[in-house]
């Protein structure tokens, strides 16, 4: 859909493609790297809200009332702290069964 409108929408491709190269990252670190697999898969989430933020936050209702940056932003502060939690509460249950 990008190529229809690129010089409108090159930033949407760019987090389309960085969140599919997040989410095959994390599939294919499933079971080896489970941490990682978190991390690449909740980016990849991230990445997905940020593109449709920025693209239709605008017409949304309370969020067209944010400024430009929010849209950019606000995925982000809100997922990565989560993403985070998530890898530490898999290490701490992970490290007293291993002892």
């Amino acid at each position: 859909m990008s190529a229809i409108r690129w010089r409108e929408n090159v930033h949407l491709f760019v987090i389309g493609t960085l969140g599919f190269t997040a989410a095959l990252t994390g599939y294919a670190n499933r079971r080896h790297r489970p941490d990682l697999h978190i991390l690449a898969m909740g980016a990849s989430y991230v990445l997905l809200l940020t593109g449709f933020y920025i693209d239709n936050g605008p017409n949304l209702p309370l969020w067209d009332r944010l400024p430009t940056v929010a849209y950019w932003l606000l995925p982000a502060l809100i997922g990565f702290p989560l993403i985070a939690r998530a890898i530490a509460r898999r290490r701490q249950r992970r490290t007293p069964a291993q002892a």
